[in-house]
């Protein structure tokens, strides 16, 4: 059972109140007997002694000792017998009043000798007469001479007297007055001893009381009030004593749970403000104060450090495909997979200087950077940037399906590259996007070819925006023909940009930095839209027949509505849907969710057609195929370039041609460039083929004419 200060202290206070109110009960009690005793006694001691010494003068006399040897030896009598033949003697009053005289009762009592009469036989001659006479007959009727002994109270002027009175002998009283102030002043000093014992009491009792709120209260309030100053300075692990069952225990536990509950809300801030909070991994503020760390101690000691800035190039297309959970469980994964990749994982509570630490940290949505302590050169970097590709490229199972990931990795050397941390981080991060140019899952490293590519990315990518707003961009059109009989089966649209001051640039050059830039969204709006006002216009003027198609990249599902812009390109210019292709990558497709693939459908019912690009450099499977609303698969164009003789092994380009057939679609070639090859594809049963042997991408006004040409060619 718990018990509060309260009732510690109210079970604590009788012990104090109560041996004070007995002590002091009992010392007044005891002041007030003592002195009335002590006077009492002392009177009437000195009555009896008056008495005594009378008797005796009087039995010395001749005339009483006969007397009292005639009724025989008073010594053998009773005492009652002794009394009485002591009355019956004579006094000697000589000596009575010497006795009266040197006898003292208090500091101003005095005796009286009356006789029956009450009057007044002798007093002290220091005394008054009027003064004695006065008492006398203030007495009055309160004296009683048949009682022997008595006592009673007179007020004198506002005072009181003590009466005391003893008979001598018959008609003879002796009466002693006292007044109250000789008791009280006699009390007095008789009290002394008792105040001195009762000031040590309350010295005593107030120590005790004083101890005890030190124990109870006071220490333990020091104590936390100490606690709370070590809290208050950031000094989190107090000691605090928490035994206590009462209001300070419970005012201790709270401390404690205050200090407990800052300390971990401190850790977890402070591990949020160094950590990833989706994987786990160190972020960019811890990554940066470790490099630092690290870099200092490679100055010193001598050693090499590498850097892998690592990015996950298809992230966007699985938030889009799989939604944002989706999304982090891959994160999760790919961040479980570095981890795994390293020699060991950083532990603060190592020592740097002696050992090597790795560290793998996520710095932004979809980059991370791996760090390889102590390495003896860019072999050991290439080591790991080989293992860490093979464990990423395994494909991650995201809501029961697998997707396959796309990463580039940029390297950079300390101190080869740079002897700055920041410039060492900006350097793997230019040799990463050289590693993206030149295809997925490479890695590159830093030099200053890269550096100067890495320029020229940022060059293009300042310059892209003036050529959307500047009409730079323009559109050509290559067209596909049926492999059996020769006729224009479609075209395809092919973007172009023609720079004022760098000339014509490749899409493989500014495709790459719209999509990583964000422009690419434009870029499609507007291409979509163009390429439908002039298939439009081609329609119109009955040159039309075939889909014209548009390659649409994978990313930008996430940043537009494709969806609403083919229809509002389709209502605007009302081309006809089925005169609309759209082509995306397999590798884009493979990783699109049901929700992309709804709006294919969409498309579909449209009556926009939707063809596979690239098709035989994925993972696609027959089943997987079949769920999506396609049409037309498009070999990928290294698989017809390997194509360079009849004898040619042609076993992929076999099975995607059989692929496509049993699904129901039409098969085109891409990047047909040899007889050989189009007589072999031909064979093969492929349906139609496109590529420089057939025809070279043309612009509008030519296709036009290319239109028109095979027009007369088929009157």
């Amino acid at each position: 059972m718990r018990m509060n200060l309260k009732s510690k202290a109210l079970l604590f206070s009788p012990f104090i109140i109560i041996p004070i109110l007995l002590i002091g009960y009992v010392a007044a009690d005891k002041l007030k007997q003592a002195t009335e005793a002590r006077l009492s006694t002392g009177i009437i001691t000195l009555l009896d002694q008056i008495s005594r010494h009378s008797f005796d003068a009087a039995f010395m006399a001749k005339e009483n000792r006969e007397l009292l040897l005639e009724e025989g030896d008073a010594t053998n009598r009773p005492a009652s017998e002794v009394e009485a033949m002591r009355r019956d003697m004579a006094l000697d009053m000589a000596s009575l009043k010497e006795t009266v005289n040197s006898s003292a009762i208090g500091d101003t009592g005095y005796l009286v000798l009356i006789d029956a009469s009450g009057e007044i036989v002798f007093f002290p001659k220091q005394v008054p007469l009027s003064s004695a006479e006065n008492n006398l007959r203030l007495l009055g009727e309160k004296i009683d001479m048949e009682y022997d002994n008595m006592r009673t109270e007179i007020n004198v002027d506002g005072h009181i007297v003590f009466a005391y009175w003893k008979e001598l002998a018959s008609g003879m009283h002796m009466v002693a007055f006292l007044p109250e102030d000789d008791v009280i002043k006699a009390g007095c000093e008789l009290s002394k001893p008792v105040y001195r014992m009762t000031l040590a009491m309350v010295l005593f009792v107030v120590v005790s009381i004083f101890m005890f709120l030190r124990y109870l209260v006071l220490k333990p309030v020091d104590a936390l009030n100490a606690a709370a100053e070590k809290i208050s300075r950031g000094h989190l692990d107090v000691e605090i004593d928490t035994r206590r069952n009462d209001e300070i225990g419970q005012l201790s536990k709270y401390f404690y749970d205050v200090g407990k509950n800052l300390k971990q809300t401190r850790e977890e801030t402070s591990y949020l403000a160094n950590h990833d909070s989706l994987t786990g991994l160190p972020n960019n503020t811890m990554f940066g104060d470790y490099l630092e760390k690290i870099i200092a101690i490679a100055g010193t000691k001598k050693h090499r450090v590498s850097l892998l800035f690592i990015k996950l190039s298809n992230l966007n297309q699985i938030n889009v495909s799989y939604g944002q959970d989706g999304g982090d469980a891959v994160l999760k994964e790919m961040a479980l997979r570095l981890n795994s990749s390293l020699r060991k994982n950083i532990d603060d509570d190592h020592d740097l200087q002696d050992k090597s630490y790795d560290m793998v940290a996520r710095v932004a949505g979809n980059d991370f950077i791996v760090l390889l302590d102590k390495i003896d050169g860019a072999s050991d970097a290439a080591v790991v940037s080989d293992r860490i590709l093979k464990l990423l490229q395994k494909p991650v199972v995201v809501n029961n399906a697998e997707v396959a990931m796309h990463c580039s990795i940029g390297a950079s050397i300390y101190p080869d590259d740079s002897l700055s941390a920041r410039e060492l981080v900006k350097n793997a991060d230019i040799a990463m996007y050289r590693a993206k140019e030149t295809g997925i899952n490479h890695y590159q490293f830093y030099s200053d070819k890269t550096n100067t590519v890495m320029h020229e990315h940022i060059k293009i990518h300042s310059r892209l925006r003036n050529a959307i707003d500047g009409n730079q961009l323009f559109m050509n059109y290559q067209p596909r023909f049926d492999a059996s009989s020769g006729d224009i089966a479609g075209i395809e649209a092919l973007i172009r940009w023609q720079d004022p001051e760098e000339g014509l640039i490749s899409p493989d050059v500014f495709i790459p930095i719209a999509e990583d830039s964000g422009l690419i969204s434009e870029i499609t709006k507007w291409v979509i839209h163009n390429v439908c006002t002039q298939a439009m216009a081609w329609y119109s003027s009955g040159r039309l027949t075939v889909p014209v198609s548009v390659n649409i990249s994978g990313i930008e599902f996430k940043r537009f509505d494709l969806l609403a812009v083919v229809s509002d390109c389709l209502e605007q210019t009302e081309l006809p849907a089925n005169l609309l292709e759209l082509e995306v990558s397999e590798a884009s497709l493979l990783s699109e969710s049901d929700q992309a693939i709804e709006i294919y459908s969409h498309l579909q019912k449209l009556g926009v057609v939707i063809t596979v690009d690239n098709f035989g450099t994925g993972f696609s499977s027959v089943r997987y195929l079949h769920r999506l609303p396609v049409s037309t698969l498009k070999i990928d164009r290294s698989f017809v370039a390997d194509i360079k003789s009849k004898n040619d092994d042609c076993a992929v380009v076999d099975a995607v041609i059989a692929q496509g057939h049993a699904l129901g679609m039409s098969v085109v070639a891409v990047g047909v460039e040899t007889e050989i090859q189009r007589t072999l594809l031909k064979s093969k049963n492929c349906d139609v083929m496109q590529g420089f042997l057939l025809s070279q991408p043309l612009s509008a006004s030519d296709m036009t004419g290319k239109l028109d040409e095979l027009q007369v060619a088929d009157l």
